[in-house]
């Protein structure tokens, strides 16, 4: 009876450290972030700070916008090896492990939601020469391809709280606007002037934020009223609680809940940031101990900017 009631025990520690296991077992999310530079894409572990190569395809570039969903990494590839400007993209998507990749479609500036992928597609003419065209929806395996709308007027979009915002270029004049999932009804939240570039749209607690010729807004999605939140700022990106911002001295962020600002980087050579969970991807100049020279760098560090580290340096074309 003794042993059975210890076999009993041990079978229920067992039991408990295989669940205690499964609940605590990180997922490539969390141990690594991964970015692309021309014609390779690279992961780095955010424990030890430590790159390597990922996946390279030779002849082709990679846009460094790069969504991981589960055990799948998706972003867009140019087949015809773009650097400064897209030419042929194509969205993938591959496992992270490394394997089985898989081209969906051709399309751009994409972004997942509700299990659907939303992209635009890409065109050429002699007269527009390459011109975004339209907003289309697709599953994650590339499958249901749809049409949300073939309009050539709209700049970018994002995908917030089920509708679609987008940037609207019509007649010189930007304007905000929004839609159903299915490109129902139109709806003109703001407009700028023919000085205006609407750009960078961010939603965030019934906001959409955005950058218009140097300082960033807010748009109240259910009043439609605008407000100024930074002068003199490039908005980059937002985590939750925070606003990630650019100005001539550096990159900070801001707290939305009582305005306070901390510096993450100095100096005015950064160039696009991309949130990963709890880490953050910088690019921009390599800076040394007295100045910068002509490379460029990745950087890793954490959301307050602490550990701040360079994880790959390379000369830009």
């Amino acid at each position: 009876m003794k042993k059975l009631k210890h076999a009993l025990i041990l079978a229920t520690l067992l039991i408990a450290t295989l669940l205690i296991t499964a609940c605590t077992k990180t997922t490539p999310q969390d141990e690594y972030a991964y970015y692309a530079i021309y014609d390779s894409i690279y992961q780095v572990n955010t424990n030890t700070k430590k790159s390597s190569l990922f996946y390279k395809k030779r002849g082709s570039g990679f846009d460094d916008n790069l969504i991981i969903k589960d055990d799948w990494i998706y972003g867009v590839i140019d087949t015809e090896g773009g650097l400064c400007d897209l030419i042929s993209p194509y969205i993938f998507k591959i496992r992270t492990n490394g394997e089985d990749f898989q081209m969906l479609a051709d399309g751009m500036d994409f972004t997942i939601y509700d299990g659907n992928i939303y992209y635009m597609k890409q065109e050429f003419s002699e007269d527009q020469g390459y011109f975004k065209s339209g907003i289309y929806k697709m599953s994650l395996d590339g499958e249901d391809k749809e049409c949300i709308t073939d309009s050539r007027t709209i700049d970018e979009f994002i995908v917030y709280q089920s509708r679609i915002y987008y940037v609207n270029y019509v007649n010189d004049i930007y304007y905000l606007e929004s839609m159903d999932m299915a490109g129902g009804p139109e709806e003109i939240i703001c407009s700028g002037n023919v000085d205006s570039w609407i750009n960078g749209l961010q939603g965030y607690s019934n906001y959409i934020y955005f950058n218009d010729v140097g300082n960033i807004y807010k748009v109240d999605i259910s009043s439609g009223e605008k407000s100024t939140v930074l002068e003199g700022a490039d908005m980059k990106g937002i985590s939750p609680g925070y606003i990630y911002y650019t100005d001539d001295y550096g990159l900070y962020r801001m707290s939305f809940s009582d305005g306070s600002e901390e510096c993450i980087m100095s100096g005015n050579s950064m160039w696009y940031i991309r949130i990963n969970g709890d880490y953050m991807i910088i690019t921009g100049n390599y800076f040394n101990e007295k100045n910068y020279d002509e490379n460029t760098a990745k950087y890793l560090c954490s959301l307050n900017g602490d550990g701040l580290t360079v994880i790959k340096k390379y000369f830009c074309q």
